[in-house]
């Protein structure tokens, strides 16, 4: 009846309405700001999805509007960043402007000169990785973005803007969107000093120059940073530069490479190769596998091995129709269902739209299979039932099985366990053999020729 009704009223009421002169007129009603409302617009432009447009989020926007309308005329990025801060009252030297305030809450988050002038730039270089940060890495936990975001790049100390993917593995050392740690800034502190040197390494020309050859080695140099706790260098290794990080990295692979293959993990999957649309999908299902993933996408599907043994978690390799690897997508049985749990391009990118087919097949799937994993579809298939001569009208169910062969040699089995230890019964131990198998076809399987008894005399050499 309540489905009638609405389906009633959006046919009569609701589609018939003009909705942009409807939202002109509750504007209007409701005495809303404009500039406010485009401030709002531009900010959820910015955050996608993410960005809530609600009459609290109006109010407190309303409130500051001024300010950030004023921050905006210095740079894009400034009101982006003010909108989760609170202004000191006046800067160090007691200047009320908004600029100077807005400045002296950077420096009090440890923002150094250099690195201000890269947020005060009017064309806004480090906005890449600020989108990067709040779409990709800031998760639920995150109260305080801005002061986070300001944190590593104080941590960080860049004289220039950031490569994306060099911030994608930087910030992948300790968590992402999915498993974001509290504070980036914080997590990454007991390894400044090394990150500091890679960032100068990076920026006086000192790392290699292609872009991807960079990221990737930057991706085992962070991971053994990260596995190893590598805080400081000593002198005699800086000099070495960027030669002896990835030495030292390659080398730390290696040792993960054979440790996996040492340990021989593997675990059953519970599909196969998929096909989807121009994609293909396929399961990883042992430690070798996880490793060579991490290696090409740069990321740490590595560290999922016992996660994946454990029957709890699948992870897939989603390829392209020439065997590129695209996107790494993770899903995790939580009470009896698939969750998707990461859905990553190489670096931790952020997959576009195209990928929603690929994980929506995925887990209809997934779905399908674990409904029928309790209760698995019945096909051609045997029974064996033992029926009991010393207790007549008295039978059980020994199993099924999938295979003809697989019953006669169980009913065999059977008939050898029922004879008698001594020989002396001579012509009468078919008496003494009480088990009689019976095999049963079900499911459409065809009958098969089994006679318990005439097997019994066979065995015991009688005609």
């Amino acid at each position: 009846m309540a489905q009638w009704a609405w389906s009633l009223i959006r046919e009569r009421i609701i589609d018939p309405i003009d909705l942009r002169r409807l939202r002109s007129k509750i504007r209007v009603g409701l005495n809303l700001d404009l500039p406010t409302l485009g401030l709002m617009r531009w900010f959820r432009g910015f955050d996608g999805g993410q960005y809530r447009q609600t009459v609290n989020g109006y109010n407190n926007c309303r409130r500051e509007r001024d300010v950030l309308l004023e921050l905006k005329a210095f740079t894009p990025m400034f009101p982006l960043l003010a909108r989760w801060l609170t202004l000191p009252e006046v800067d160090a030297r007691g200047c009320a402007e908004t600029g100077a305030r807005f400045k002296q809450a950077c420096v009090n988050r440890g923002v150094k000169p250099t690195q201000w002038k890269l947020l005060a730039a009017p064309d806004a270089p480090l906005m890449p990785v600020l989108k990067i940060f709040v779409h990709e890495f800031m998760g639920e936990s995150h109260r305080e973005p801005t002061e986070d975001f300001l944190g590593v790049i104080a941590l960080l100390k860049p004289t220039r803007e950031i490569d994306p993917d060099i911030w994608r593995v930087v910030l992948s050392m300790v968590g992402t969107r999915v498993n974001a740690p509290e504070s980036y800034a914080d997590s990454l502190a007991p390894v400044r000093d090394t990150l500091r040197h890679i960032v100068r390494l990076i920026e006086s020309g000192k790392a290699p120059l292609d872009c991807v050859q960079r990221s990737a080695e930057l991706h085992e140099i962070c991971a053994w940073i990260a596995d190893k706790g590598v805080r400081q260098l000593l002198p005699r290794q800086r000099q070495q530069g960027w030669a002896f990080l990835f030495r030292n990295a390659r080398a730390h692979a290696n040792q993960r490479e054979q440790a996996l293959q040492l340990e021989s993990l593997r675990w059953e999957v519970p599909l196969q190769r998929v096909a989807v649309g121009d994609f293909t999908v396929l399961p990883l299902s042992c430690g070798r596998d996880l490793w060579e993933e991490s290696i090409a996408m740069r990321h740490c599907a590595d560290l999922y091995g016992e996660r994946c043994k454990s029957g709890n978690t699948l992870i897939l390799s989603v390829r392209d129709t020439d065997g590129r690897r695209r996107a790494t997508i993770a899903f995790e049985r939580r009470e009896g269902d698939w969750v998707l749990t990461h859905a990553v391009g190489p670096a931790n990118r952020q997959l576009s739209k195209k990928f929603g087919e690929v994980i929506d097949t995925i887990l209809t799937l997934l779905t399908v299979i674990e409904s029928t994993r309790d209760h698995p579809m019945q096909g051609p298939r045997y029974r064996i039932d033992i029926f009991d001569n010393y207790d007549y009208g008295h039978s059980w169910s020994e199993g099924t099985y999938q295979s003809g062969e697989a019953a006669l040699n169980e009913a065999r089995s059977i008939c050898k366990s029922g004879l008698p230890s001594c020989d002396e019964a001579g012509r009468e131990q078919w008496v003494h053999f009480g088990e009689t198998p019976l095999i049963i076809p079900l499911g459409g399987a065809e009958p098969l020729e089994f006679d318990a008894r005439s097997y019994v005399h066979q065995l015991c050499g009688m005609q």
